[in-house]
């Protein structure tokens, strides 16, 4: 089906299987001045989801914005609670603690990340949390993460079945968040770079 948009200007690559990281680092290597804008492939999109991002970036050109996000909640020792406790984030503002998640579409300005994220210690920190690497590269390169305005809420898988455990397969969702390998990644990737957690701190200890 995507054969004939060739000729309109779409371009496919192939590239080496790194799992979900294919949507981003290939192409940051492509085009390192670029916009880039990643979305997963197992969910339908309504007509509008790019346009807003890039109206997002617009106006916030030094942000990354995206659809979806969670909220990184510290406890009272200001320690990262687990991912299955992070919140829904509703508001817009401007924060290291938006967790952007790539199924509702993100929008990655020119060096938004920092250069360590072609880096392939993402392969030994989190080899199955794509997500959890570029939020890290991001706040390790002082760049904020905000939701667009009048971003999409929900979700329409392609394969529901699949989402909902009701064929057999495996999800990054089941293993990660329901079998906390998100916390165990992410523990990874601060033990790491614990300038990450710092500025994170800062941040929330600030705003409380």
């Amino acid at each position: 089906d995507l054969l004939p948009l060739i000729n309109k200007g779409l371009t496919v690559n192939w590239c080496h299987d790194e799992k979900s990281y294919n949507k981003l680092i290939d192409s940051l290597k492509q085009y390192p001045d670029k916009i880039i804008v990643t979305a997963d492939d197992d969910l339908y999109y309504p007509n509008i989801w790019l346009e807003l991002l890039y109206q997002s970036y617009v106006k916030y050109p030094k942000c990354i914005s995206g659809h979806r996000a969670h909220q990184i909640l510290l406890d009272e020792k200001n320690n990262i609670q687990p991912y299955k406790k992070w919140i829904t984030q509703k508001r817009t503002d401007s924060s290291y603690s938006n967790f952007l998640t790539g199924a509702g579409g993100i929008l990655y300005p020119p060096q938004a990340l920092s250069y360590e994220v072609l880096n392939s210690n993402y392969l030994k920190l989190c080899p199955d949390a794509d997500d959890i690497w570029f939020w890290s590269m991001a706040v390790k390169n002082n760049t904020k993460i905000r939701i667009v305005e009048n971003n999409i809420k929900s979700l329409i898988y392609i394969n529901p079945e699949r989402e909902l455990g009701l064929n057999g397969e495996t999800t990054l969702h089941s293993s990660n968040v329901e079998g906390n390998n998100n916390d165990k990644q992410l523990q990874q990737v601060l033990d790491y770079y614990p300038e990450i957690y710092k500025i994170l701190k800062e941040e929330i200890t600030c705003q409380k």
